[in-house]
Parts: C-alpha cells; sequence; structure tokens
C-alpha cells in the first residue's frame, strides 16, 4: 500500500517514504482499561512508512523529525531469520530486550506533556503479530479468554501474562 514506486515494488522494500491517513475508532471496550485523560474515541493516525535498512537511514530520520510518536514493525518477506527461530523462553527473552530498549530510547525524549509514552505488554500496548498468516493480539486478548474461563478478575491475568509467571496446569496455580 505505501511501497508506490516501481523499484520499491520490484525489491519489496521500502525506499522512500511515504505517508498515509488512518482513521480509526476505538470501542468502549478497547478503552475500558485506559486510565489517561482523552478526548473521544476517534483517531486520525498520520502514518509514515520509512525504510528500516540502515542504507536508508537518512530517510528516517528526516520521518522522525515530523512526528510524534513511532510504531516499530518487523518484517519478514520470505522465510525466518535465524535469531527467530526459538523456543519460547527464549523468544520471550528476546521481545522482552527489545521492548526494554525502546522504553530506554523513548525515556530519553521524555515529555511531562505527553506523559507516559514507554510501552508495556502487560498494559496491553505491545502487540504481536504475523502478517504473514493474518493475526495479531495483545495480552489483552488473552487476559479476556483466561480471566474468562477461570473467573478471574481481566486485570489480575494481564499481570500474570507477562513477566516471570508460570501457570501449572496440574496444581491450577501460579508460580
Amino acid at each position: 500500500m505505501t511501497d508506490t514506486r516501481a523499484d520499491e515494488a520490484e525489491r519489496g522494500i521500502t525506499i522512500k517514504s511515504t505517508g498515509i491517513s488512518l482513521y480509526y475508532e476505538m470501542s468502549d471496550e478497547s478503552l475500558k482499561n485506559y486510565k489517561g485523560e482523552r478526548q473521544g474515541n476517534e483517531y486520525l493516525i498520520n502514518l509514515i512508512d520509512s525504510p528500516g535498512h540502515v542504507d536508508f537511514s537518512s530517510e528516517v530520520t528526516a520521518a522522525l523529525r515530523i512526528t510524534d510518536g513511532a510504531l516499530v514493525v518487523g518484517t519478514v518477506l520470505k522465510g525466518c531469520f535465524l535469531e527467530l527461530q526459538v523456543d519460547g523462553e527464549e523468544a520471550y527473552q528476546t521481545f522482552q530486550r527489545v521492548i526494554e530498549n525502546a522504553n530506554v530510547i523513548m525515556a530519553t525524549y521524555e515529555d511531562p506533556l505527553l506523559g507516559d509514552v514507554q510501552v508495556y505488554p502487560e498494559k496491553g500496548t505491545v502487540a504481536f503479530s504475523a502478517g504473514l498468516h493474518g493475526w495479531a493480539f495483545t495480552l489483552t486478548n488473552f487476559a479476556k479468554m483466561y480471566a474468562s474461563k477461570f473467573g478471574v478478575d481481566e486485570s489480575k491475568m494481564m499481570e500474570r501474562l507477562w513477566g516471570e509467571n508460570f501457570f501449572d496446569p496440574a496444581t491450577k496455580k501460579w508460580d
């Protein structure tokens, strides 16, 4: 959708930054856990698709100068990167490091007017997805499902789904 140039389409990569505007309306259900101040539930998101390769870093720098925030998306076009072929614990540790590193970077540009801009999986502000397979989720999706199944509070389940927490199906207890 944003790779509009012939050379981008041919190579399957973004070379020049491209902007599009997206309208999004959040449901009251999606916003129920949000505690901050907000004005309505309708959002206009101006998305800038910028190159991810280091050779095009000047394009990324130019795009970042006009943004209020960033959405980082890592993609795989063909096959699977070796570092993504890991077991569950290694994947968790890798995701945790990426999130911590992103939060460290965001903290260096902290602005009190923006409030807390860091991301937290246990608060539902990190999404995991596979574009190739057409799925995406936040921990909120699983918290709802399991909270209903086990008859526990959804916010407690959110806290347990990220971090050093383990569920023992034999005892039906969390460690």
